[in-house]
């Protein structure tokens, strides 16, 4: 059998009184049949937050995003805009194929269909 891959972090250490650790976050708002690259991500740290893959804010100054500041960082745009493309790599994988949707519970359905079909 397959192994899944998951995609997270434990909460214990912050259920436990402690931190959890550093981490880099994608959003990535597509509303597209297709993955495109770059529809307006967001690449988030606890002070960094890229958006559209140019415009770098440092949140604990600026947390209203007004002054980009990518000028002045250039090694962070480089490393958030990294991470963006390690992530989109990992998600693209797949692109190309639709994951098939189920609404509700077929054995509910089939249950309900014998019920109704019995004398």
């Amino acid at each position: 059998m397959p192994s899944t891959k998951f995609d997270g972090i434990s909460f214990v250490p912050a259920l436990s009184g402690g931190k959890l650790p550093a981490r880099t976050l994608v959003t990535d708002t597509q509303r597209v049949e297709l993955l495109t690259k770059y529809k307006e991500p967001c690449v988030m740290t606890d002070r960094w937050r890229l958006v559209n893959q140019q415009e770098l804010y440092d949140i604990q100054i600026d947390p209203g995003q007004e002054s980009d500041v990518a000028g002045q960082f250039p090694e962070v745009l480089k490393q958030l805009q990294s991470d963006y493309e390690t992530w989109l790599a990992e998600v693209s994988a797949d692109a190309d194929k639709y994951d098939r949707i189920i609404l509700g519970n077929i054995n509910v359905i089939r249950i309900w269909q014998a019920a109704i079909n019995s004398p």
